[in-house]
């Protein structure tokens, strides 16, 4: 008699923050949007699920979704 184990879902959501140094206003108004759609592309292209990505002048959030079979420490 075989068992079949049941299917396993997972869906992992990580908040990430990154910051300038010394938290120096260094991220302009004006290339601000085109950094964001820079993180999103990265993200897609290692298969995760950006979700939101944003912040401030000195600081970026990003919300995204990860496979089970994504390491933290590659993704970053």
């Amino acid at each position: 008699m075989v068992l079949d184990m049941p299917s396993t879902y997972t869906k992992l959501h990580y908040h990430l923050v990154f910051s300038t140094r010394y938290r120096k206003p260094w991220i302009a108004e004006d290339w601000e949007r085109r950094l964001y759609a820079f993180l999103n592309g990265c993200l897609r292209h290692v298969g995760c699920t950006p979700l939101e990505v944003g912040g401030s002048f000195d600081h970026v959030h990003i919300l995204t979704g990860m496979k089970a079979t994504h390491r933290v420490c590659d993704v970053l």
